[in-house]
């Protein structure tokens, strides 16, 4: 501390051993000559003329707040340090001893800063006016201008935030704004700085969400991305016909398939392509091919209101144990028919807050070809083409985010092409539907719905008795550990009949899928599957058991061996309709 007093005290010491001198200097010629007192006088005047000159750069460089507070009342005694031997006046509106026109220039302000604002201390009250002056940091973090004393500092009348620089045409003491922090403003008003923050590449390869070294990547075209998929496989069955006394065959399955959505900000637009074809080499009248595209189309209304447009085509072949094939009793076919399905829907929803809206309606058409048999020509189904037509509402409400009890109610209609069957049977018929259910979003441990309700099908026919049953529907994903995924779906479905005086069957089904990620490239797999369908007119009961495990080995990205072995067994309250069969099958996948 003394060393730092003596420090501030050394630009006093030079004037005071000056004076010293020119006392002792008048004590000697005041005692050794005698002055007259004009000679006195201009000595005298002489004297204090060289104290003020000695003293003046001292005090200015002084950075006391007597000195400084003085300045502040007269600005002009600045002009004291100026203006001898003809120099120009010094110009230091800083008081730091120093020509201000000797610094650099100070950086301008941005044009929308505003000097009305007063300047807050660190307990958010303003400073006065003596407290107001404009501070800029400079390079090595020192503040020009005045200086703060530990007095002032102790009272809490300096701002500890460096407020920004003023501009060269404001003059005196001007009230400036503190510098606000550059970045985004949130909705909560707070600023994200843009330091520091990840930046997405122009190009390059994209990875997937959970960075799966072996998922894939797809194909980026313009905004959108593409994803083929080509699968051939090689097995065997013991039941190439699927019914009863079903002769065994090998048989060959390829798979091609290619989906697609878009990379928009806003809006999506999903589709789906899948063609596939499976033959058997014992007999060629049991091959099935298939053709599925689905498409779907979401736009953004607002942010909780959106609108989805979607479609579907599928095409496949009806099965010759088909209990809806009415055929001859002796009749058997010589190629499988086609069996033609799609369809269309528009959705708007609300989401996003508690109450959770849905309105949708949709149309699915069914249509079957003709069946070619042995000996008995083609036999058309004509009668058989039909159209649903469904409205449907639903209504959630969140009672927590991962809680949400809904409700949903449907109406429609469903048209055949014939008002009369072969049978004289008028199959057109009304329906309605109600069910309740919960919805649960636990994030990765547990999602899905599940709802119990009741649906009926009244016919125009009145020899037809309403089809009307329970219905259990629903989805669960549950995973109880890393890598283990469990699955749990079911769901009901109502079908039509063709047999004179019968109104169709109900069809329960419920599945539960186990997904084991062993290792990174290598997954097993194990589902279990059971249904119940009840024809409602004559009772009878048909029981279907499934069972199959597999694994997936994954070689790198694109390429994956595959292979699986199942067990179906088929139990019919009619008899001579009891079946079951072994099926095993490898092959390689090929992805992109």
């Amino acid at each position: 501390m003394l060393s730092e007093w003596a420090a501030r005290m050394s630009p006093l010491a030079s004037p005071f051993v000056f004076s010293y001198r020119a006392t002792s200097g008048l004590k000697f010629l005041l005692t050794s000559h005698t002055l007259s007192p004009c000679r006195m006088r201009c000595f005298l005047a002489g004297s204090a003329l060289a104290v003020v000159m000695a003293l003046g750069p001292s005090l200015g460089g002084f950075k006391g707040e007597v000195f400084a507070q003085t300045a502040d009342a007269d600005p002009t005694l600045s002009d004291l340090r100026g203006g001898l031997d003809g120099e120009p006046p010094l110009r230091d509106d800083n008081l730091d001893g120093i020509d201000d026109r000797t610094q650099p220039d100070v950086v301008r302000a941005p044009s929308d800063v505003s000097f009305d604002e007063p300047i807050e201390d660190a307990d958010g009250g303003a400073l006065g006016d003596d407290n107001r002056r404009s501070n800029t940091d400079n390079a090595d973090g020192r503040q020009r201008g005045r200086l703060p004393t530990d007095a002032a500092r102790a009272r809490g009348q300096l701002s500890a935030q460096p407020t920004t620089a003023a501009t060269p045409e404001s003059e005196g003491n001007q009230r400036v704004r503190r510098a606000q922090p550059v970045g985004e403003p949130g909705a909560d008003g707070e600023i994200t700085p843009l330091v520091n923050q990840a930046v997405a590449p122009i190009e390059g390869r994209r990875g997937t969400p959970d960075d799966d070294p072996y998922a894939a990547l797809g194909i980026r075209t313009g905004s959108f991305d593409w994803f083929p998929v080509l699968t051939q496989t090689l097995g065997y069955t013991s039941n190439a016909d699927a019914a009863a006394n079903g002769q065994p065959s090998v048989f060959s399955q390829t798979q091609a398939e290619v989906s697609v959505r878009s990379n928009w900000s806003l809006h999506e637009l999903r589709g789906q392509v899948s063609l596939g074809y499976q033959t058997f080499f014992s007999d060629d009248t049991n091959d099935v091919p298939t053709l599925n595209a689905s498409t779907e189309y979401r736009h953004d209304l607002s942010r909780e209101w959106l609108v989805r447009l979607g479609g579907s085509y599928g095409l496949t072949t009806e099965s010759p144990s088909s209990d809806n094939l009415l055929l001859p009793a002796t009749a058997t076919i010589s190629e499988r028919p086609f069996v033609h399905s799609g369809g269309a829907f528009a959705q708007v929803e609300r989401t996003g807050g508690r109450l959770n809206l849905r309105l949708r309606g949709s149309f699915d058409r069914q249509s079957f070809g003709d069946v070619e048999t042995n000996g008995f020509g083609t036999i058309t189904q004509d009668d058989r083409n039909n159209t649903l037509y469904l409205l449907t509402a639903r209504v959630g409400y969140e009672v927590s985010p991962a809680i949400q009890p809904f409700l949903e109610a449907s109406v429609g209609t469903r048209q055949f092409d014939e008002a009369v069957d072969r049978n004289g049977n008028e199959r057109s018929s009304i329906i309605g539907a109600l069910r309740g259910g919960l919805a649960v979003d636990f994030g990765e441990k547990w999602s899905g719905e599940a709802s119990v309700g009741y649906r009926f099908e009244d016919f125009d026919d009145a020899a037809l008795s309403t089809l009307a049953g329970l219905t259990v529907d629903g989805s669960l994903v549950w995973s109880p550990r890393r890598l283990t995924t469990i699955t749990a779906t079911g769901s009901t479905d109502f079908s039509t009949a063709t047999a004179a005086n019968e109104n169709g069957s109900i069809t329960y089904t419920g599945q539960l899928q186990w997904v084991y990620d062993l290792r990174p490239h290598l997954s097993l797999n194990a589902s279990v599957l059971g249904s119940l369908r009840q024809f409602d007119s004559t009772g009878v009961d048909e029981t279907t058991l499934q069972a199959q495990a597999g694994f997936e080995w994954r070689f790198n990205r694109n390429l994956a061996l595959i292979g699986n072995v199942g067990y179906e067994t088929v139990d019919s309250s009619n008899a001579g309709e009891d079946y079951d069969a072994f099926t095993a099958r490898a092959g390689l996948r090929w992805q992109q």
